[in-house]
């Protein structure tokens, strides 16, 4: 790997702002990540950042990236993180395949989950983080292999205080609990 790479790559697991994303960044180099979703956009730096260490982990492979949020749908126009077409743009020039889909992002986890495959990471932002009681729920299980790894944004107030890794169990036993709730 070239000086710069190393670098680049050192930078991102150790020394970037904001700290809370280094954690998805580590995820990320550690276990080679090549597939990631993320459900609701809330940072472009991140989403390239995360494409950035999964071609810095992987050089020979092409990193596929998924992307669903309402982009320019959002019903606070403000807290639009990209338009469809510049996330679009800007995600193939930084070297990914690209698949965005707008929609919320918990329907259009519902409505692409067969054609979705395995995923090697999925990044749930606060914004879009399935309620206990939630449909979404049951979904998860099928995009999921043993070693994907599953982190959920927490809010502080209304800041960003870090990832909360989930682990396939919660992820089967929330499943479990909407699919009784639902037969009940």
């Amino acid at each position: 790997m070239p000086l710069r790479s190393r670098l680049q790559l050192f930078y991102l697991l150790h020394l970037c702002r904001p700290t809370t994303d280094r954690v998805l960044f580590r995820a990320i180099h550690r276990a080679k990540v090549q597939r990631i979703l993320e459900l609701g956009l809330t940072s472009t730096k991140r989403t390239l950042r995360m494409v950035a260490v999964s071609q810095l982990a992987n050089p020979s492979k092409v990193p596929h990236y998924i992307g669903i949020d309402l982009f320019e749908d959002r019903p606070d126009p403000s807290r639009l993180v990209w338009p469809l077409r510049d996330a679009y743009r800007n995600l193939r020039a930084a070297g990914a395949r690209v698949r965005l889909i707008p929609a919320e992002p918990l329907v259009g986890l519902m409505q692409v989950a067969n054609e979705l495959g395995k995923l090697d990471l999925l990044v749930i932002s606060a914004a879009a983080a399935p309620g206990e009681h939630s449909r979404a729920w049951l979904f998860l299980p099928r995009l999921l292999h043993q070693d994907t790894q599953v982190f959920c944004e927490n809010l502080d107030g209304r800041q960003p205080a870090g990832f909360q890794r989930l682990d396939m169990a919660t992820i089967n036993r929330l499943a479990t609990a909407v699919l009784k709730r639902r037969a009940a």
